[in-house]
């Protein structure tokens, strides 16, 4: 059963500027532990990112919860390799869905393994259904030359 979020004790503000606040940690874990959805516009995204929070993404997909995603298109170039090929190449996409099975069964801890794996695991969240991201790519001619920043 899901926690309710009223059982946590969260701290009304924080301020990533000053030493100790870890806003991963205290805020985003434990709400994703509860969470059945996640949405979230963000001026940049990492499949890094799942793997900081990765103890709550873990906890949506557990709740059988999704998150929902709208990001510029500043991506790591591992990121943007990772994606182009899972969505252009069905054997790439069970591949890396494989992978990340692979890896959750033989850590027995799906955490460990959104840690550990994370370009898989977001792979296999989009396969699974459990992630959709939704691309901004900009028609500004002074934007169009940005690219995918190197990893």
């Amino acid at each position: 059963m899901v926690e309710s979020f009223k059982d946590l004790s969260l701290d009304l503000n924080f301020d990533t500027g000053v030493e100790g606040s870890d806003v991963t940690k205290k805020f985003y874990v434990p709400v994703l532990q509860r969470a059945t959805s996640y949405d979230r516009v963000a001026g940049y995204f990492s499949s890094a990112a799942l793997s900081n929070a990765a103890r709550g993404i873990a906890g949506l997909v557990r709740n059988s919860g999704r998150m929902r995603l709208i990001t510029s298109h500043a991506l790591q170039k591992y990121d943007v390799d990772a994606l182009q090929n899972f969505f252009s190449s069905e054997e790439f996409a069970k591949k890396l869905s494989l992978e990340f099975e692979t890896s959750y069964n033989r850590l027995k801890d799906l955490g460990d393994a959104v840690s550990k794996n994370h370009i898989s695991a977001m792979c296999w969240m989009l396969k699974n259904n459990f992630l959709d991201i939704r691309v901004i790519v900009p028609v500004s001619a002074e934007l169009q030359n940005l690219t995918a920043q190197k990893s």
